[in-house]
């Protein structure tokens, strides 16, 4: 009777131990996720406001190099 109880509250106790580390693994994926994504999306956006010819754009014509808010 007693080996019984004894092996019942080891069991609870790694049931418990499991809940415990499937919460870590859980937040863990969560956020490794978000960062992954996060990734994905800002390479996405880059690529996305690439020009097209690969060239730079042109200065606006009348404002000057030397102090761009005079026209």
């Amino acid at each position: 009777m007693f080996q019984a109880l004894k092996t019942h509250g080891g069991i609870a106790r790694g049931m418990q131990e499991a809940g415990k580390m499937g919460m870590i693994a859980f937040y863990a994926g969560l956020f490794v996720g978000m960062l992954v994504g996060f990734l994905l999306l800002s390479l996405v956006a880059f690529f996305l406001a690439r020009p097209k010819s690969g060239a730079l754009s042109h200065q606006a014509e009348g404002y000057s190099q030397a102090d761009p808010l005079e026209p």
